[in-house]
């Protein structure tokens, strides 16, 4: 389903479309770094630090 043939939406609540240069900029990000970032080694470190810095 795309935006142009969603007709009527009334749960903006809920969710909304997501803008698409913040979608490309998220997908970078994610590609760059993609670890856990709950685990303690460096790739989940600085995946938290990323995290936090969104945040």
């Amino acid at each position: 389903m795309n935006r142009k043939n969603i007709g009527h939406y009334f749960d903006w609540a809920a969710t909304s479309p997501a803008d698409e240069d913040i979608l490309r900029s998220s997908l970078e990000e994610t590609l760059a770094v993609w670890g856990n970032p709950s685990s303690v080694h460096s790739v989940g470190k600085e995946a938290r630090a990323l995290l936090e810095s969104a945040r």
